[in-house]
């Protein structure tokens, strides 16, 4: 992803390391750090070695729209239908990075190509309040200022279970229609991994001595938001279940409540201005310790920060105990800048009485006791109404400015489950703590099927999946709020995981009947030269065994015959950019030794290029569209192709200029 607001060009990276196009002295690639410094500075150690192992694979170029160049033994219809149910059941669409590397890595080069360029893909956001119907209940809080918070008829909201959660939950939602319901991970088949000494319990904690973080893309229909139908709303509300917070008492409540409350007119209405100038009002309490309603955001901001809330604009809290004293510290961050420190309340120690459940888009109780007893008894009041959501993360720490800064515009790595990615850098290999509560990118596409499209897949590895009550068509929409917003100019597109999904049931039609009908003309498939009566036993008791055999061991030929066929082209002149769209465009990994073979110094091209930049392929202001290392690689492409010219204009400006080109 690139901001479109940042002018740095990729070019800057060579004026570190390079001098025109003759390299200073240094080959230093990385800084000199441990590995686990390296891996926590990116995601996590095992990262570092599955990024090295995607960037040093080999990859022949290949058109694999045409099955007649990658299935010379294989049945190509075995190819794609396994292809394809190899990303809807075995990509860990909630893993962390390293996890999906390890599955590209672990995937065939036909695999790889049939997830980037042809199987269904989508990004998406939630609009909460689609439909608000009828207001089925009315509460005039006088226990803060004239509020009134309403009720619809059928409220729209996600509710969220924290966990932890047990096998029984499956991975992915399933309804009548879904075939094929997978326990979670395929090997452990089991919900959550429980493991104290490293916090992985519940998904849902509140603790001041970590803090907490709540992260959000929000666009409210309207700004100041009249149209918002309960002048109290919530966007985020965990809840413990309990009120028991009076001196003296067993002090169990606990509470992490993100709100905004409006005035009203003498109808009762929104009129537009916010309550105590604030834009939001953060609980965060344990006990009758903590701070109730405290605001945050002033209004004041929207005019110094160009702030509207009719447009789509990513907001982070984070709270947590302060250091300097015996306060607590609420921080909002505006589209990853830091807007507002609130120094308020006492601080709290953790929330140890559960359940602890959460609502997103409503409340789950009502947000003061006075509320409860007059009549605020049940969750589902004061939800947001036509307001749009995407990217919403909840972690079990407070996360820093940098993180914040670095991960506002794009998304973040899951398998908190299986892997320790996303974690706090004061611990260390085995200790790393899971920090990512939960995670919901509404990604997982539109099926049209209610009773899936109204489950909201948790992709930060711990299977706590929201259901979104009283789903109606037309809450889910497959945009991005980041690209919507400007902010980048792409974003990662997830692979549907529903194997009924229209796209890819559609998608896994035409890709089988075109290998069905190449290997009714492929003369070398194995399957087809094996004796008829071994055939129409295998078809006839529809186990397919045989097929399956000789598809393992055509597998095994084919992608060696691939190899073969490149070995005797690794020196040719390709120019990736002018090949079919169906090749993989891979540069060769070793394209700098063609250089040293012909005599030509290749330096190390971004030598001064740092840890994100060179292992992570991006910076802190952007993602790059390509890798770095394929930039790298095709750079010295580029120089091999063109060599023969060079050396014979060599010395002259004319040489510099083509080298450069």
């Amino acid at each position: 992803m690139v901001r479109r607001s940042d002018k740095k060009g990729i070019g800057n990276l060579f004026k570190k390391g390079t001098t025109g196009y003759r390299a200073t002295k240094t080959n230093k690639v990385l800084p000199s750090s441990s590995m686990s410094e390296v891996g926590r500075e990116i995601e996590s150690p095992g990262y570092v070695r599955s990024f090295l192992k995607d960037k040093d694979r080999f990859v022949p170029n290949v058109d694999y729209t045409n099955p007649a160049n990658f299935a010379r033994f294989g049945s190509a219809r075995e190819y794609y239908t396994k292809a394809i149910e190899n990303i809807y059941r075995f990509y860990p669409y909630d893993g962390s990075q390293k996890e999906k590397l390890d599955w590209h890595n672990s995937a065939s080069y036909f695999d790889n190509y049939i997830f980037e360029n042809e199987y269904p893909r989508t990004n998406g956001y939630i609009e909460i309040g689609h439909a608000w119907g009828s207001t089925s209940a009315t509460v005039d809080g006088t226990a803060f200022g004239d509020v009134v918070y309403k009720k619809s008829s059928a409220p729209q909201y996600i509710s969220i279970k924290g966990g932890p959660n047990g096998p029984a939950i499956p991975a992915y939602a399933s309804g009548s229609g879904y075939e094929k319901p997978i326990s979670y991970k395929f090997k452990e088949q089991k919900a959550n991994v429980y493991d104290a000494e490293i916090r992985q319990q519940q998904n849902l904690t509140i603790d001041g001595t970590t803090g907490n973080t709540v992260e959000f893309w929000l666009k409210l229909q309207t700004e100041p938001s009249k149209s918002q139908a309960s002048p109290g709303h919530a966007y985020f509300d965990i809840w413990n279940e309990s009120f028991e917070y009076t001196p003296g008492s067993s002090q169990t409540f606990g509470r992490l409540l993100v709100e905004s409350i409006f005035d009203v007119d003498g109808s009762g209405n929104p009129n537009g201005a916010y309550l105590g100038d604030n834009i939001f009002y953060v609980t965060y309490a344990s006990g009758s310790s903590g701070v109730f309603r405290a605001g945050l955001g002033s209004t004041a901001l929207s005019g110094t920060l160009g702030i509207d809330l009719s447009n789509w604009n990513h907001y982070s809290f984070v709270m947590k105990n302060d250091p300097t004293g015996s306060n607590l510290s609420l921080k909002l961050y505006i589209n990853g800048n830091l807007a507002e420190t609130v120094i308020t309340g006492s601080q709290i120690g953790s929330v140890d009485t559960l359940p602890l459940n959460a609502n997103i888009g409503a409340y789950r109780t009502a947000p003061t006791p006075g509320l409860y007893f007059s009549g605020m008894t049940t969750d589902g009041w004061g939800t947001l109404s036509g307001s749009y959501m995407d990217e919403f993360r909840f972690w079990k720490s407070s996360r820093t400015s940098q993180q914040i800064r670095r991960y506002w515009f794009t998304q973040v790595g899951g398998g908190t489950n299986s892997d320790y990615g996303n974690t706090d850098s004061k611990f260390t290999g085995s200790e790393n703590p899971v920090d990512l509560g939960v995670y919901y990118k509404f990604n997982e596409g539109i099926t049209t099927t209610s009773s899936l499209d109204a489950v909201a897949l948790d992709y930060s590895g711990r299977i706590s999946n929201g259901i979104i009550k009283n789903y109606s068509t037309g809450m889910r929409s497959t945009g991005s709020a980041m690209v919507l917003s400007n902010a980048a100019e792409r974003e990662f597109k997830d692979p549907i995981v529903y194997s009924n999904h229209p796209n890819v049931v559609m998608y896994e039609e035409e890709a089988s009947n075109k290998g069905r009908e190449y290997d009714g003309r492929n003369s070398s498939f194995m399957f087809n030269t094996l004796p008829g009566w071994i055939i129409d036993q295998d078809e006839d008791r529809q186990r397919n065994t045989t097929l399956a055999l000789t598809q393992i061991m055509s597998s095994y030929f084919d992608e060696l015959s691939l190899q073969i066929k490149s070995l005797p082209h690794l020196k040719d002149k390709v120019y990736l950019s002018g090949s079919v769209s169906g090749s993989t465009n891979k540069p060769l990994p070793f394209a700098d030794r063609l250089l040293k073979s012909h005599g030509f110094i290749a330096p190390e091209i971004f030598a001064d290029a740092d840890l994100l930049e060179s292992l992570a392929n991006r910076d802190d202001n952007r993602e790059f569209e390509k890798k770095l290392s394929d930039i790298k690689n095709q750079i010295y492409t580029n120089i091999y192709n063109n060599l023969l010219f060079i050396n014979k204009s060599k010395g002259t400006e004319k040489a510099i200029r083509n080298l450069r080109h």
